[in-house]
């Protein structure tokens, strides 16, 4: 594929990203806050489906990424949820979808595109493994961070005593760490230019709520 071709599919995926957040935005601002934020299973296999189409999966190593993130990001959700352990005792709403074992099976999908587009920002900004690693889980966790604020509220998941605790974070910051190392050792690149997008889509979605108090 030549690079205007590339260029075009990438502001292709980038217009549908903020099509659709943007849309869920003034969707739930006009009071139709349920039926949007229900469809959030729907959106994030969509986004993932953008993400594969801005970065092809034509390797084994992009496989064994992806298979990887999805895997482990349901187990550690899986300990948590039935075991309170990593990230501390919590249990998921009904906003994510159908669940298996109490964890949603669209939570994984979430570990991958949040994962991948961390991770190549990381890798556009630092050229050494251990700030990558750094950057890219320290990307993951400022997410969380906010999207902790509003989880109870929009039917995702919600903490005993309703507050995330302390050691969610931590949770959080350590598993990141582990697959943005394994990431940047299979030393895979990504479309960075699309990978912002969707990251800064969701900071501007959920910071929006938060501000809003929606």
């Amino acid at each position: 594929m030549d690079t205007r071709s590339i260029i075009h599919r990438t502001n292709i995926a980038i217009f549908l990203v903020w099509l659709f957040h943007l849309s869920a935005l003034i969707g739930v601002s006009l009071g139709f806050k349920e039926w949007f934020i229900s469809k959030t299973p729907m959106n994030l296999l969509l986004m993932l489906g953008l993400l594969i189409w801005a970065n092809p999966i034509n390797s084994k190593k992009q496989w064994i990424l992806i298979v990887l993130a999805y895997l482990t990001g349901f187990f550690v959700e899986y300990l948590g949820v039935n075991y309170g352990l990593i990230f501390g005792s919590y249990e998921y709403l009904s906003n994510l979808g159908p669940k298996i074992e109490g964890v949603p099976w669209i939570i994984g999908v979430n570990w991958i595109i949040l994962l991948v587009s961390t991770a190549v920002i990381s890798n556009r900004i630092f050229s050494a493994l251990i700030p990558k690693v750094l950057s890219g889980a320290f990307l993951m966790v400022m997410l969380d961070v906010l999207i902790e604020q509003l989880a109870p509220g929009l039917g995702f998941w919600v903490f005993e005593g309703r507050i995330a605790p302390f050691q969610n974070y931590v949770g959080w910051f350590a598993v990141a760490f582990l697959l943005h190392f394994v990431y940047h050792k299979l030393k895979l690149r990504g479309d960075v230019k699309f990978a912002f997008h969707l990251y800064f889509s969701q900071i501007v979605f959920f910071g929006y709520l938060y501000v809003a108090g929606l």
